[in-house]
């Protein structure tokens, strides 16, 4: 889980916060108590319904897949993608409609259920900005740190992707939608909007098949970063955010790093400052996580000045004072 914070001290200074608790696939079991508790609230019956209905009828990956097209259509209904997801959403509750009445022995029509389904959507314990200020899209997207920083930022999550299954309930519980499966499919990756003003990743680290050059955008084929390069490249986002491990750093003897950053700088022609290592515990988190940030904005928005914040006593983090600068990107 990740926090993003923002500050207001300079023009496009942004500093980065990882959670207090390190998640990953073999620690999910942990929080279950804090998921189950989370996942009793109103927004969530009809997914626990879904699943009651289809769990036995459809494969879990196909049932996990219509229930993100279904979670990402209600809460993108008024926010121009809601195009994108619209047929499936409503061929998906036309059929479970079918699929209660038949089990229930009742009539109902699918206008019906939708209008129940809106009605308790922001039933949850972190519902996004009624009047959002910039669109973003949360790629990896663990259990929603990221989400979440952007949500209190005044943004807007207009598509999510998580493999993992256990992150995808959490994520589920906190959130009010089922994040898409593997990003490398095309069946996911036609449900990205076209336009959106933030893309925010953290991406696993993965080597890329160089040899004795500096790499470019199709020496990353085959790699995870190669679908964050991807996306950016189709939709030309107006900033993002990464974040991956300090072993980026070192990683194949820093080619890895020159090379992804060779791509975003002159293959797909963003401003990237040099990234920086960020520790999470000099920022007033009580763990020693130390992570690589990568940020970038569009030259066209003539943004060629960023600097990483400097350190800062723990209670000036969170006060009222925090702001954006990125909101003037959006």
């Amino acid at each position: 889980m990740r926090f993003l914070i923002l500050s207001n001290e300079k023009p496009h200074n942004f500093w980065f916060l990882n959670t207090i608790y390190k998640i990953d696939e073999k620690e999910h079991i942990r929080h279950n108590s804090f998921r189950t508790f989370f996942m009793k609230n109103t927004a969530n019956n009809y997914l626990f319904d879904i699943d009651n209905s289809f769990s036995k009828v459809l494969p879990i990956e196909r049932l996990n897949h219509d229930k993100a097209v279904l979670t990402h259509y209600l809460h993108n209904m008024h926010n121009g993608v809601t195009s994108i997801f619209e047929k499936d959403a409503l061929n998906f509750i036309k059929l479970y409609v079918k699929h209660q009445d038949a089990s229930t022995n009742t009539k109902r029509n699918s206008d019906e259920a939708l209008q129940s389904l809106l009605f308790s959507i922001n039933a949850i314990p972190f519902p996004p900005p009624k009047d959002y200020k910039f669109t973003f899209i949360d790629l990896f997207a663990g259990i929603g740190g990221f989400k979440l920083a952007m949500q209190n930022l005044g943004g807007k999550c207009v598509f999510a992707s998580e493999w993992d299954k256990e992150a995808q309930k959490t994520y589920q519980a906190n959130f009010g939608d089922v994040p898409f499966g593997d990003i490398t499919k095309s069946e996911v990756k036609k449900y990205i909007p076209n336009q959106f003003d933030i893309l925010c990743a953290g991406f696993p680290c993965q080597a890329f098949s160089i040899a004795g050059r500096r790499g470019g955008f199709e020496d990353t084929r085959g790699t995870l970063f190669f679908e964050v390069a991807e996306i950016l490249k189709k939709a030309n986002p107006k900033a993002f955010f990464l974040e991956n491990v300090k072993g980026l750093v070192s990683h194949e003897r820093g080619a890895t790093l020159e090379t992804i950053l060779n791509v975003l700088r002159n293959d797909l022609n963003y401003y990237v400052p040099d990234p920086k290592v960020l520790n999470a515990k000099d920022y007033g988190v009580p763990q020693n996580r130390e992570r690589i940030f990568i940020v970038g904005f569009r030259k066209d928005l003539r943004i060629d000045n960023f600097q990483y914040p400097y350190l800062q006593p723990v209670n000036n983090y969170f006060s009222s004072s925090v702001l954006t600068k990125l909101l003037r990107v959006a």
